[in-house]
């Protein structure tokens, strides 16, 4: 887990496996990180970081997008700030092994960058088992649609009541035309 002198650690190495961060930080924490990389990253956790403000969530989510092959979990939770050229940096991120992802909260009210989290979430394919966008109803359903069919055959959790116009149809198509009924999140079989 990483305090401020804890993330200024961060910033030099290539070799961090799991960032953790609950609450806001100072904006210079944020922007030490500067262009770090971190290709061995495999977890990260931001809980509410950035609720209050985005001010140093380009820095991190460019860090974040450098980890490439080795990410397996990314959790934003509360992350209801960040802005859209932060959610930029994640680009093309390529996150084979990325099983779980979280991002409620991060799109509520504002769904600037919204169509970048798919696009990169995608990239994990059979690997993703979990994904939470509940209060996420500012991603754009035509986000989802550029994702080919079958892409997350593996999903077994998925809550994403509250995102915008995204049919269980939708849901359906996108684990490979399993449309067993979803309840409080969990693929019923």
């Amino acid at each position: 887990k990483h305090s401020v002198d804890g993330l200024r650690l961060a910033c030099g190495t290539k070799v961090l496996e799991t960032l953790w961060v609950r609450g806001t930080l100072p904006v210079q924490a944020w922007k030490n990180l500067g262009e770090s990389k971190w290709p061995s990253l495999q977890e990260v956790y931001l809980y509410e970081c950035f609720k209050e403000n985005g001010a140093g969530a380009a820095e991190v989510l460019r860090a974040v997008a450098s980890a490439g092959t080795s990410l397996t979990k990314i959790n934003l939770y509360g992350c209801e700030k960040i802005p859209s050229e932060a959610w930029k940096n994640l680009g093309e991120s390529k996150w084979p092994s990325l099983q779980e992802v979280d991002f409620f909260k991060c799109f509520e009210d504002n769904g600037a960058g919204a169509a970048q989290v798919p696009r990169a979430v995608a990239s994990a394919g059979t690997s993703l088992k979990k994904l939470d966008l509940v209060y996420c109803k500012k991603i754009p359903s035509e986000a989802f649609a550029a994702i080919p069919d079958g892409t997350w055959p593996n999903l077994e959790f998925w809550r994403s009541s509250l995102v915008g116009a995204l049919s269980e149809e939708e849901k359906a198509r996108l684990t490979g035309g399993r449309n067993y009924g979803w309840e409080d999140g969990k693929l019923l079989r």
